[in-house]
């Protein structure tokens, strides 16, 4: 693997008071909107379009938030567009002393297996009306796989259904899944904000489930492009990103 000059690592730690001090000085609806839509709210005006994603909410212990994030720019180039531009309420939001980063790998091998966990909303969008959503509604995978079998006697399990669901996604992608296992699920009010000069708070109810397991690369340039991207939907809000680990040991 070569060493990265375009996708690093960035972890960052944010006061978690301070974070929802200026939200509600910016009259943000808090009861509807959720820590992933703060966290990128905030990462985008520190450092622009470098602001890490997909990321993951990795901690929410006492006073901090740590994050981990996938962006396109080493932290000196963040710190000095947040210490440019950034309103001084929100630069205050960063604990400046814990950034940290590393170059990620621009290239892999073929064929090289490793482990995975990720935070993923499994859903997709409906092609045409039915009898339960209308065209272009997101729904969740699980309950579009119950609604397409349509007979109640055949089981329909929520952890299959989401194995085949990221088995294509990877597939499309340049990877293999190997072994997967859904650690935990519920359903959340992923909450956002309209644009417009009316601006209100949507609060639709979506999945959301940790898996974990291994994969295989099978196209480099395509991987290193899904870890960049992250996996599924809602990406710029704390889903999908890839935390890479190495594969267990298999006999031979």
């Amino acid at each position: 693997m070569s060493e990265s000059t375009g996708l690093y690592m960035v972890r960052l730690v944010l006061n978690a008071a301070r974070l929802y001090r200026l939200a509600m000085e910016r009259r943000l609806p808090l009861q509807h909107l959720d820590l992933g839509y703060l966290v990128h709210s905030a990462t985008r005006e520190l450092f622009g379009e470098h602001g890490p994603q997909p990321f993951a909410i990795v901690s929410e212990k006492g006073a901090d938030i740590e994050v981990l994030g996938y962006a396109p720019a080493a932290k000196e180039e963040l710190k000095r567009h947040a210490d440019t531009f950034a309103n001084p309420a929100l630069h205050a939001v960063c604990r400046w002393e814990s950034l940290s980063d590393k170059p990620f790998p621009t290239m892999w091998r073929p064929d090289m297996r490793m482990g995975f966990v990720s935070r993923v909303c499994p859903i997709q969008r409906m092609a045409k009306d039915g009898v339960n959503y209308k065209k272009g509604a997101e729904v969740d995978v699980f309950l579009a796989k119950c609604w397409e079998t349509g007979d109640k006697s055949v089981p329909v399990v929520r952890d299959g259904v989401y194995r085949e669901w990221l088995e294509k996604q990877f597939e499309k992608q340049g990877a293999r899944l190997m072994e997967f296992r859904m650690t935990s699920f519920q359903r959340e009010r992923v909450c956002r904000r309209t644009q417009g000069q009316e601006r209100r708070a949507s609060c639709p109810e979506r999945p959301s489930a940790v898996v974990e397991g291994e994969l295989i690369v099978t196209d480099p340039e395509r991987f290193r492009a899904m870890v960049a991207r992250g996996v599924g939907r809602h990406r710029a809000f704390g889903f999908g990103m890839l935390l890479l680990r190495p594969a267990k040991k298999h006999a031979c």
